[in-house]
């Protein structure tokens, strides 16, 4: 028997959001707090994303040695279900020295502790609002939600185990390890939005030959802290590509940028989004400032105009389908309410001849007239064109591209995906532009309608890169996506707020 132990750190590479299923008084999703109220990640989803990567190589019946279940065999046999060979940890947030926090503090601790006190400032995490945007490129009604998200460049530690008995276990431990290490291990909700993105830092294991007596005194002596190392060596790190491609990587510039954060500062009442990052050196992170233009942002106007050019193309415009729809709605219901008739007609006759009082057929005539006129109500609402299915969501190449929500069926996840853009303070100049607010009558500014808003120039450009997977089954909706890129690039589609003030247009060149 034998025991494979390793101990592993990641670090975010975007925002990630593990929901806790709760929400807040200002807060739609908060996520998810270990016992100190700081973020962690069960190690249910760990071993959730794990075993479904390790399905895709392997058969269920090797998926159910490591991980545990019950095969069909063993239905058909009622045999009790096979317990997991593999174990995990929660990962815990690691701090200084990639240390953890394993016990319970206070928060005074949190703030006195010169190791600690790096935690404090995930007690109260940030949040990214977010606005749906409906066919009309506007925000949908009820579209405005927020989610509360750890920083970019937050390490997290954990510990995996498996337990190697009678079958050699040493091909599935490595394809394990490559699992962790592999471009499609991205963690929590949100992924195809740029969230739950992790990078490998440090892996450290080893193999415990249990019918050795020396190693199985040195594995008895293996502690569950996390920060003691367990005499565990460690392992040259190799990434392993995902089934995500990158598609376009854009070098774009622009004039002037305005991503509202939704509230003004001291000095104007509009300023631009920024978020804290965590950078690291030589395992000592620190807080930075960060201006960002979240890829959620430009993913919304590009399934908009990818719509758009899908639409146009297949010549589903208003005045086509009104001179397309008519004559085959017409044939439609002139059918429809032939029958409906005549069926009225037979039961009409039918009551005419029943044995009953006149009293009783007046009632069942009346049913049947409104039934007829419920028919007429529905009937009207057929004739007028129905523009859901060509519209929003519903579109056949956003829901191919870009996925859809659960509603009364499945949801499916998007085959799109756009990196946030960062950019540090040093890489951007900032300018306050000052407006009024006219009159229309007098033609002179309102008294106290003096405003103003904060507008970026990034001095070098922004990198928007995206990426896709399964391409043979998107492939012939990728034209649709390209024609809106070429928008983007060639300042026909803004990015970013105020866009009616001329901000946000993009070309290749400076």
């Amino acid at each position: 028997m034998k025991k494979y132990i390793a101990r592993i750190i990641i670090e975010t590479t975007t925002p990630l959001v593990v929901g806790s299923g709760k929400s807040a008084l200002d807060n739609d999703s908060v996520v998810a707090k270990d016992f100190n109220h700081l973020p962690y990640i069960p190690g249910t989803g760990l071993t959730g994303i794990i075993s479904s990567l390790f399905e895709k190589k392997y058969d269920e019946k090797t998926k159910i040695d490591i991980f545990g279940g019950e095969d069909e065999e063993s239905k058909k046999d009622n045999e009790t279900f096979l317990g997991s060979a593999f174990e995990i940890s929660d990962a815990l947030l690691a701090g200084k020295e990639n240390k953890v926090i394993q016990e319970v503090v206070s928060e005074n601790s949190l703030s006195e502790n010169r190791l600690l006190v790096f935690f404090k400032n995930y007690l109260r995490l940030p949040k990214r609002e977010h606005v749906r945007i409906d066919h009309k490129g506007t925000s949908a009604e009820g579209g405005k939600f927020d989610s509360e998200f750890v920083y970019k460049g937050s390490r997290f530690k954990f510990e995996i185990e498996l337990t190697e008995k009678e079958k050699d276990f040493s091909g599935y431990w490595k394809d394990i390890l490559e699992i962790i290490q592999s471009g499609d291990f991205m963690l929590g909700s949100g992924t195809t939005n740029n969230y739950g993105q992790v990078k490998v830092v440090e892996i450290k294991q080893k193999v415990f030959d249990l019918n050795n007596e020396e190693e199985l005194k040195n594995y008895l002596n293996v502690t569950v802290d996390l920060n003691k190392d367990n005499d565990l060596k460690p392992v040259e790190l190799n990434e392993q590509d995902g089934t995500w491609e990158q598609e376009y990587s854009l070098k774009l510039h622009s004039n002037a940028l305005h991503i509202g954060a939704g509230y003004g500062d001291n000095d104007t009442d509009a300023t631009n989004y920024k978020e804290l990052v965590v950078e690291w050196d030589n395992n000592v992170p620190e807080f930075k400032w960060h201006y960002v233009i979240p890829g959620t942002s430009i993913k919304g106007v590009l399934a908009h105009r990818t719509a758009y050019h899908f639409n146009k193309n297949n010549k589903q415009t208003v005045q086509e389908l009104i001179a397309g729809y008519s004559d085959r709605q017409k044939k439609k219901l002139e059918k429809e309410i032939d029958d409906f008739f005549s069926d009225i007609e037979e039961k009409i006759n039918d009551i005419l001849q029943q044995d009953i009082d006149e009293q009783e057929k007046i009632e069942k005539i009346k049913l049947l007239k409104q039934e007829a006129e419920s028919f007429h109500i529905e009937n009207d609402k057929k004739q007028s064109i129905q523009l859901d299915e060509y519209t929003g969501e519903n579109i056949e190449v956003l829901r191919k591209l870009f996925g859809y929500a659960k509603d009364n069926e499945d949801g499916q996840m998007g085959n799109v995906m756009i990196e946030d853009c960062y950019l540090k303070p040093e890489e951007v100049e900032e300018t306050i532009f000052q407006h009024n607010a006219i009159d229309r009558f007098t033609g002179g500014t309102i008294d106290t309608a003096l405003y103003s808003e904060k507008v970026i120039v990034p001095k070098n450009g922004i990198d928007i890169n995206i990426w896709i997977r399964n391409k043979d089954d998107i492939n012939a909706y990728l034209k649709y996506l390209n024609d809106a890129v070429n928008d983007l690039q060639n300042a026909d589609l803004p990015i970013g707020g105020k866009t009616n003030k001329g901000y946000g247009f993009l070309t290749e060149k400076q």
